[in-house]
Protein backbone atom coordinates (compact mmCIF):
# COMPACT_ATOMS: atom_id res chain seq x y z
CA UNK A 1 0.00 0.00 0.00
CA UNK A 2 1.44 3.51 -1.10
CA UNK A 3 1.37 6.32 1.25
CA UNK A 4 1.76 9.96 -0.08
CA UNK A 5 4.60 11.73 1.46
CA UNK A 6 3.28 13.92 3.77
CA UNK A 7 4.52 17.61 3.85
CA UNK A 8 6.49 19.71 7.12
CA UNK A 9 3.00 20.92 8.24
CA UNK A 10 1.32 17.44 8.14
CA UNK A 11 4.06 16.03 10.24
CA UNK A 12 3.73 18.14 13.39
CA UNK A 13 0.03 16.39 14.28
CA UNK A 14 2.17 12.82 14.41
CA UNK A 15 5.27 13.71 15.91
CA UNK A 16 3.14 15.81 18.44
CA UNK A 17 1.20 12.57 19.20
CA UNK A 18 4.28 9.89 18.65
CA UNK A 19 3.35 8.51 15.57
CA UNK A 20 4.32 6.97 12.66
CA UNK A 21 6.12 8.73 10.17
CA UNK A 22 4.74 7.06 6.68
CA UNK A 23 0.99 6.54 7.54
CA UNK A 24 0.93 9.31 10.71
CA UNK A 25 -1.74 7.00 12.41
CA UNK A 26 -0.06 4.01 13.65
CA UNK A 27 1.27 4.47 17.18
CA UNK A 28 5.15 4.38 18.14
CA UNK A 29 5.15 3.19 21.83
CA UNK A 30 3.54 0.66 23.89
CA UNK A 31 4.61 1.21 27.50
CA UNK A 32 6.89 3.71 28.89
CA UNK A 33 10.37 2.41 27.54
CA UNK A 34 9.15 0.02 25.13
CA UNK A 35 9.25 1.15 21.27
CA UNK A 36 7.17 -0.66 18.95
CA UNK A 37 8.88 -2.50 16.33
CA UNK A 38 6.66 -1.70 13.94
CA UNK A 39 3.92 0.22 12.64
CA UNK A 40 0.19 -1.40 13.44
CA UNK A 41 -1.06 0.42 10.64
CA UNK A 42 1.45 -0.01 7.43
CA UNK A 43 3.90 -2.30 8.94
CA UNK A 44 7.05 0.51 8.95
CA UNK A 45 9.98 -1.03 10.38
CA UNK A 46 10.80 1.58 12.94
CA UNK A 47 14.42 0.77 13.22
CA UNK A 48 16.00 -0.38 10.18
CA UNK A 49 19.60 -1.27 11.86
CA UNK A 50 21.60 -1.88 14.71
CA UNK A 51 22.34 1.70 16.19
CA UNK A 52 20.13 3.24 13.70
CA UNK A 53 18.83 5.72 16.81
CA UNK A 54 22.38 7.42 17.40
CA UNK A 55 21.28 10.45 15.99
CA UNK A 56 18.06 10.87 17.77
CA UNK A 57 20.80 11.24 20.88
CA UNK A 58 21.78 14.48 19.44
CA UNK A 59 17.84 15.30 19.05
CA UNK A 60 17.70 14.17 22.79
CA UNK A 61 20.62 16.23 23.95
CA UNK A 62 19.47 19.28 21.85
CA UNK A 63 15.81 18.75 23.77
CA UNK A 64 17.04 18.69 26.73
CA UNK A 65 19.16 21.92 26.61
CA UNK A 66 16.10 23.51 25.26
CA UNK A 67 14.08 22.11 27.96
CA UNK A 68 16.24 23.74 31.00
CA UNK A 69 16.60 27.04 29.61
CA UNK A 70 13.66 28.61 31.62
CA UNK A 71 13.85 26.77 34.51
CA UNK A 72 17.92 27.68 34.93
CA UNK A 73 17.00 31.52 33.46
CA UNK A 74 14.41 31.76 36.55
CA UNK A 75 16.52 30.29 39.22
CA UNK A 76 19.55 32.46 38.17
CA UNK A 77 17.87 35.77 37.99
CA UNK A 78 16.24 34.53 41.57
CA UNK A 79 19.78 33.83 42.82
CA UNK A 80 18.93 30.42 44.12
CA UNK A 81 22.18 28.95 45.11
CA UNK A 82 24.41 26.44 42.77
CA UNK A 83 23.75 23.29 44.73
CA UNK A 84 20.26 23.97 44.43
CA UNK A 85 20.24 24.73 40.83
CA UNK A 86 22.10 21.50 39.75
CA UNK A 87 19.71 19.56 41.97
CA UNK A 88 16.36 21.31 40.48
CA UNK A 89 17.97 20.44 36.85
CA UNK A 90 18.92 16.93 37.28
CA UNK A 91 15.45 16.02 38.53
CA UNK A 92 13.83 18.16 35.93
CA UNK A 93 15.98 16.17 33.64
CA UNK A 94 15.10 12.70 35.32
CA UNK A 95 11.49 13.60 34.95
CA UNK A 96 11.04 14.50 31.73
CA UNK A 97 13.66 11.91 30.20
CA UNK A 98 10.96 9.54 29.19
CA UNK A 99 9.62 11.79 27.12
CA UNK A 100 12.10 13.67 25.84
CA UNK A 101 13.73 10.11 24.41
CA UNK A 102 10.37 9.62 23.06
CA UNK A 103 10.50 12.80 21.05
CA UNK A 104 13.92 12.36 20.20
CA UNK A 105 13.06 8.87 18.83
CA UNK A 106 9.94 10.25 16.89
CA UNK A 107 11.64 13.64 15.66
CA UNK A 108 14.81 11.16 13.63
CA UNK A 109 11.97 8.90 12.47
CA UNK A 110 9.87 11.42 10.71
CA UNK A 111 13.56 13.16 9.61
CA UNK A 112 15.06 9.82 8.32
CA UNK A 113 11.29 9.56 6.41
CA UNK A 114 11.40 13.07 4.82
CA UNK A 115 14.86 12.53 3.61
CA UNK A 116 15.05 8.87 2.69
CA UNK A 117 11.11 7.36 2.52
CA UNK A 118 10.16 3.68 2.39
Amino acid sequence: MSHPPMTFWQRIWPVLRWRCPRCGRGKMFGRLWQMARLCPVCELEFEREPGYFTGAMYISYGLAVISVIPTSWLLFRWAVPDGWLYGVIAAQLILTSPILWRYSRTLWLHLDQMIAPR
